[in-house]
């Protein structure tokens, strides 16, 4: 970077650093005062973040340090929670800038991206700074990643910023697109996607390149910016393919149709699943028809045929996760050292079958109440684009109720219920492998005895399956679920189960059998109602009531002193018991103390009961 470039932007840096004289800013520290948050009080005993810049040496490297950290916290980009780690790994970005770079003009002077990573790693190699993680990959095998410690990722952002900042050239001319420089409305990018930016880097081929960059500009004008994504990605592994297998090729005008049966061929031979094959080569194939139809390319001869498409992809038998699995989860998630809001989104997921993105990006206020005390789930699908409501049990609503109050509480500016412990919504990926984690942890297994992997997704295609095995018509299942359709059942079951009567009334049986205490009343036989009748006990579904009196006790009965238990009632006295196990086994996971202290003593009067109908039907 030239000397003269620096100068230029000299006048924004010295209207930010005016009310700063050169003595005082030697010493500056910028102070953010932090509430709410009390484990930075017994960090910081004044309640004060303090970033100190005065210890780097070299002033035009203190100024863009400076000024990035200025940009990031007045534009609210960095939450308050994770301004700790930000104070800790601004020493080693300190470090490494009084040694690497006291006489630079620039941080992106002196070294290139790569040789920047190699000279921190060179400076840090003492030091444990190597972040190693683990999970499950598709093969159901434990896999190491190795990720680069959080001050090299710090440095390199800000590196980036200003390689970017100082950037005159046109956005044709550069590699690395972002969703700002496209100009894209808030329409155009799902709620969820984390990838905000496109990079052209890797793509070799000059005409290639710019090829790509012509396609990507008029594609975002009339397509998603997934879809884009999607598209650019396909095409760019396509172009590293010829440059490994043709590398005399610098432009889509040059390709002819056996590179394309060249590039298919490879396809097959990749683990990938069949339906990403055939979609990579429709993706292919949508390209080149857009670059031909904008005049971007003139392809030589016809590249595809109808036959590149067709072929029968397997049909994979229906992902649902076996109770074993789910036992084994429901009693890992009881381990403290588990996020509280990650748990309960597991039995959310559970009891609802929502998709991932809709519950990571569940706002406030989305529980309602009808009328006669049913709680409904009111949920944005971010698939679909339309609103849904979904009926949950009390127990659920609770669990919900109490994250909200949670997180209100820690990050009242926050417009999400669940997040994760930096205060940042999870997503997709970073929910499926804190799942994953956890199965690694707690060595949870199959039938098999493998490793289970677990997908987020699985959950909802269990929920589906089984509410048509409780005999829910297919129709029910598809608008508890949210589908536009009836069709899209057949993505998770191929069993239509015929219309029955009271479909709705099942679901709420279904709920019950988690949750409540309901019962089923069976007749006695009539020598019990006769015995009943001259004791004057009233007929209940478990039992009888010895009380004369208009009862108060608005639970259940066994706690009541005049509950009479009788062996005839036996099945539903261990029904109930199971029960209550179930529900205080959700109240444990859903960390609900309340309902926890309620359900034991509850479980401790019906297995009071249950030894007393016992020693009646031994007694005879």
């Amino acid at each position: 970077m030239e000397k003269i470039l620096l100068e230029q932007y000299q006048n924004e840096f010295n209207e930010i650093f005016s009310n700063i004289s050169d003595t005082r800013f030697e010493k500056y520290m910028l102070k953010l005062q932090i509430k709410r948050y009390n484990s930075y009080k017994k960090i910081w005993e004044d309640g004060v973040v303090t970033f100190d810049f005065s210890r780097i040496i070299n002033p035009n490297i203190r100024n863009e340090i400076y000024f990035y950290y200025y940009q990031k916290l007045t534009k609210d980009e960095w939450t308050e929670q994770g301004l700790g780690a930000r104070k800790y790994i601004l020493n080693h970005i300190i470090d490494f800038a009084n040694k690497k770079m006291s006489n630079a003009e620039s941080i992106i002077q002196k070294y290139s991206r790569e040789s920047l990573i190699l000279n921190f790693y060179d400076l840090m190699s003492d030091r444990r700074l190597e972040y190693v993680y683990q999970s499950i990959n598709k093969n159901n095998e434990i896999v190491f990643y190795k990720k680069h410690p959080s001050g090299l990722n710090l440095l390199l952002n800000i590196y980036d910023f200003f390689k970017d900042y100082y950037n005159q050239s046109t956005l044709f001319d550069r590699d690395k697109w972002t969703v700002d420089d496209l100009k894209l409305s808030t329409e155009q990018i799902a709620s969820a996607t984390t990838m905000k930016s496109i990079s052209f880097a890797s793509i070799k081929q000059t005409e290639m390149k710019k090829e790509l960059k012509k396609f990507v500009i008029d594609a975002v004008k009339i397509m998603k910016w997934n879809t884009v994504i999607s598209k650019f990605r396909d095409m760019n592994e396509f172009s590293l393919f010829l440059a490994r297998q043709h590398p005399t090729i610098s432009s889509f005008n040059e390709i002819e149709r056996y590179m394309i049966e060249d590039f298919f061929n490879y396809l097959e031979l990749k683990k990938i699943q069949s339906i990403t094959k055939k979609n990579k080569k429709i993706h292919l194939k949508q390209a080149f028809e857009k670059m031909n139809l904008l005049e971007i390319i003139k392809t030589k001869e016809k590249l595809f045929y109808q036959t590149d498409f067709y072929y029968k992809i397997p049909q994979k038998p229906i992902e649902t996760i076996p109770d074993s699995v789910i036992d084994q989860l429901n009693n890992a998630l009881n381990d403290n050292r588990i996020h509280v809001a990650f748990s309960r989104m597991v039995v959310l997921l559970q009891q609802t079958g929502l998709r991932i993105t809709d519950l990571c990006l569940l706002p406030f206020n989305c529980l309602k109440a009808d009328s006669e005390g049913d709680y409904h789930l009111t949920v944005y699908q971010h698939k679909t684009k339309r609103f849904v409501s979904i009926p949950i049990t009390k127990e659920t609503a609770i669990i919900l109720l109490e994250q909200e109050e949670e997180t209100k509480s820690k990050y009242p500016t926050s417009n999400y219920v669940f997040l994760n412990t930096k205060g940042n919504p999870y997503n997709q990926n970073s929910f499926s492998d804190y799942l994953n984690r956890i199965a690694i942890r707690h060595s949870i297994k199959d039938e098999n005895g493998d490793l289970y992997r677990f997908r987020a997704h699985a959950f909802r295609r269990t929920r589906a399956t089984d509410l048509l095995s409780l005999g829910v018509s297919a129709d029910v299942v598809s608008r508890v679920l949210g589908h536009t359709g009836l069709h899209s059942i057949k993505h998770y079951t191929k069993i239509l189960d015929p219309e029955i009567d009271n479909a709705l009334g099942v679901i709420e049986q279904y709920q019950e059998l988690l949750f409540e205490t309901a019962f089923e009343y069976q007749e006695p036989p009539s020598e019990v109602m006769k015995k009943a009748a001259i004791e004057e006990y009233l007929p209940l579904p478990n039992g009888f009531c010895g009380s004369k009196e208009e009862c108060a006790t608005a639970y259940a009965c066994y706690r009541c002193p005049f509950f009479k238990c009788h062996p005839h009632f036996l099945p539903q006295y261990e029904k109930q018991l199971h029960l209550i196990k179930q529900a205080l086994k959700i109240a444990k996971i859903g960390r609900l103390q309340r309902q926890i202290d309620l359900n034991e003593q509850i479980m401790t009067e019906i297995i009071k009961v249950i030894e007393k109908a016992k020693n009646m039907l031994s007694k005879g």
